[in-house]
């Protein structure tokens, strides 16, 4: 998928001998392509018995204005092939761009849901930018998961927007509140939608920065 629009059967970067960063459950990795196969992936891996199979990753080839990602699951993990991690071979990739929009904070409350799922969940809006989001809150979201964000900015409409779970932070002891740090990257926002969240990030930059 290159801006939002599908590419098929187009993965130029899978070749033996790439090297590119693993992105799982938020923390990256350097590894490099052992094998490929018309269904699967064989990668060098660090890890010792982590990941194991049915976890989700992305692989991650970046260059000067942004990376392809490739979204996979693991089939295999280090404790059946030590040093290594089998993958589904992906079947199209993400063209994602290098962050060009000003994130700003903020203290409003979204509602948030999976895509698929009908209950939703209150979420405190860390901060938001046109291209993305900063959200806590109680939902069970998981990494790679798509959602749906219902957004209400001060002087505009409520608005749905749908995002890309990017990452997912968990609470660590003592602080084991349940509540998640969850990383949102927006999927197809619409041009009113853009103007909108634009229009309040000014506003809150001159907020937050009176007199600049």
């Amino acid at each position: 998928m290159v801006n939002g629009e599908a590419v098929e059967n187009e993965t130029p970067d899978l070749e033996r001998g790439r090297e590119c960063l693993v992105n799982l459950m938020g923390q990256h990795f350097l590894s490099r392509i052992l094998d490929v196969s018309e269904d699967r992936i064989t990668m060098s891996f660090p890890g010792v018995d982590y990941p194991a199979s049915g976890m989700h990753l992305e692989l991650q080839f970046h260059d000067e204005e942004g990376f392809n990602c490739y979204r996979s699951q693991v089939e295999a993990g280090p404790l059946e092939h030590p040093g290594k991690i089998l993958i589904r071979r992906p079947t199209d990739m993400d063209r994602m761009q290098h962050r060009h929009t000003c994130r700003v904070s903020t203290d409003l409350t979204v509602q948030v849901k999976e895509e698929d799922h009908v209950r939703k969940y209150d979420a405190a809006l860390t901060n938001l930018s046109g291209g993305g989001a900063l959200l806590e809150t109680d939902a069970p979201l998981d990494f790679n998961s798509n959602i749906e964000i219902t957004l209400s900015i001060p002087c505009d409409r409520t608005r749905t927007i749908h995002g890309h779970v990017m990452h997912v932070e968990r609470p660590q002891p003592p602080q084991n509140d349940g509540r998640l740090t969850v990383g949102v990257r927006f999927v197809k926002l619409d041009s009113e939608t853009s103007k909108a969240i634009t229009e309040y990030v000014w506003q809150r930059l001159h907020e937050i920065y009176p007199g600049q």
